[in-house]
Order: C-alpha cells, then structure tokens, then sequence
C-alpha cells in the first residue's frame, strides 16, 4: 500500500523570521525539496519591501545560519521587528497549505524556539501540521544528529499512539460526533464536517486499497487529518472512526 508508506512521511519546513527550506523526509532520512514550479514559496524580501530610503539596515545571523535580516531599518523597534515575522509567517502558512495539498503530507515545523513559538502564535493548528515539531533549525544540524531525530520524531510507538486514539473516539462518542460506516464518511467528506479519521489499518477486512486511497486524498483536501492505527490493539473495533467537527 504504498499510499499508506507516504502517510508516514513528511515535508520539513525548516523556518527563520524571513525563509523557508523545505525537506522530503522520513524516519530514516531528509533530502532537500525542490518545490514543484507550481508552488512557489518566496523568502520575506522577495515580497514584502519595508525598506526606508534613509534607513541602514541591520543583517544578523541567527542559530548558526546567515539570514538576510528583516526589512526595517536601524531604528526599527522589537515591535515592528515581531510584526514583519507574523506578516510573513501568515503568508507561509498559507502557502503551507498549497505544500500540504499538493504532496499529500503533513508538514513538520522545524526552526528555533523562539520562530516556531511565534509562528504557532499568528497561526492557528490546523490539519495540516505534524503533532510534533523540532526545535532546532534542521539544515544546522549534522548528518548523525539529523538521522537520531527524525527516528526519535517520526517513530511514533503505535500502542501510546493507539490508547491516545481510543480516548478520542470514546469521548467523542459520548458526544455524538463519531461515524464509523463507511458510506456515510464518504457524504460527510464532502460535507466538510470531519476533523479526524481513523482508520484501523491492521484489520483484516480493509477496504480495496485503491479505493480507500481515493477518499483519504478527499478527506486531506478538505482538512482532513489522517491517524492511522498500524497495529491490532484492544479497544478499537471498527475499521474507520471519523470524528466529527460538529
């Protein structure tokens, strides 16, 4: 299933307060992406120009990196300096999205703890992010550190991640927001309504694969997010578990 192999992977943005690095990655290894000509995800100054005419501006080097630095000038204050990175952090979350779409992968925040703070404060959660972050900027780190924390990061242990499942699907039960036949998913899809679907994967009357592939690029379209559950626990017994916006 080799849709189901993608699931697993991710698409590393890799943020500073005026750039972007993206990277194809999974538990094993990243490489460098090369965003597809359809997308196109420019850096702070190729979009924004807040350039004085009078003005110095200040370029400063940030965890280990050289950034181009922000577009106010000398006299710019902390203030202005915060504005100029959520304007430009609610322009990559947006462009996140088209990212997120196109590749059928959940994006994995990587960056300082200070950016990934401010970007998650001018951005609301969405689907489309991975639960997890690395708090570093990854394109510093070296190969062996890279390897150990995307294993640690991507390498979720599936009986923790199955129990934190099954809380889900009771409590929304206990609301009246979860709809387990297949059909129905399907309508509510299109209806935009679902927040989540899980889906038991270690079953043994799973849906035609190509099929199943079909609707689960549907329900990521519309916001969707995807939990897989890849190992036979106690507690979930339906195959699909759609848990409900409202």
């Amino acid at each position: 299933m080799a849709y189901y192999e993608e699931l697993h992977e991710v698409i590393i943005a890799d943020i500073s307060k005026d750039s972007v690095d993206f990277f194809d990655a999974n538990q094993f290894n990243a490489e460098a992406l090369t965003l597809d000509p359809a997308i196109e995800v420019k850096d702070f100054s190729e979009i924004y120009d807040d350039l004085d005419a009078d003005s110095q501006v200040n370029v400063h080097s940030y965890g280990g990196r050289q950034e181009p630095g922000m577009h106010h000038g000398h006299r710019a204050t902390p203030e202005e300096k915060d504005l100029d990175r959520a304007k430009y952090f609610n322009y990559l979350h947006k462009k996140m999205q088209e990212v997120a779409k196109h590749y059928h992968r959940p994006i994995l925040l990587a960056g300082t703890v200070e950016n990934i703070g401010h970007y998650k404060k001018v951005n609301e959660n969405t689907a489309i992010y991975y639960d997890s972050t690395i708090d570093k900027p990854f394109q510093s780190m070296d190969a062996k550190a890279k390897t150990k924390l995307l294993k640690e990061t991507l390498s979720q242990n599936q009986q923790e991640f199955a129990k934190e499942k099954i809380d889900q699907i009771e409590k929304a039960r206990n609301q009246g927001k979860v709809i387990h036949d297949f059909e129905e998913i399907k309508g509510l899809i299109h209806e935009g309504r679902i927040e989540e679907w899980v889906i038991q994967y270690f079953t043994d009357n799973l849906l035609d694969g190509e099929a199943l592939n079909h609707w689960v690029i549907k329900a990521m379209d519309q916001g969707v997010k995807i939990s897989l559950v890849l190992e036979k626990v106690e507690g979930i017994k339906q195959q699909f578990s759609a848990l409900l916006r409202y």
